[in-house]
């Protein structure tokens, strides 16, 4: 299952547009009302897809994976995606994304 600001998403698609079960918008419209203005328009899917975040911007490989840790005056994120899965935070704008293979 997938919360977007509290509410479950049935089922999401990124392609140009941003849909989910409530219908489609554009990357931008989907970051101004369900998570931060200000996010680049591909984090969302780069995140689900466990690709690098502002423009790989402080990457730094880890055992199984990487992580990222961007600090400035519109976000404060940990990032990380490894064997376990995908964990996304900003700590100042109050966003949380776990993603995990479900058996």
């Amino acid at each position: 299952d997938m919360f977007v600001a509290g509410s479950l998403v049935q089922s999401i698609s990124i392609n140009h547009l941003v849909c989910v079960s409530d219908g489609c918008m554009r990357k931008s419209s989907f970051n101004k009302e369900f998570l931060y203005s200000a996010y680049p328009d591909d984090l969302l899917q780069n995140v689900i897809l466990g690709r690098s975040i502002y423009d790989a911007k402080n990457r730094v490989k880890t055992e199984n994976g990487f992580e990222q840790k961007i600090e400035d005056s519109d976000v404060n994120i940990v990032y990380r995606v490894n064997a376990q899965g995908i964990y996304f935070k900003d700590k100042k704008n109050h966003i949380l994304f776990k993603i995990r293979d479900v058996e």
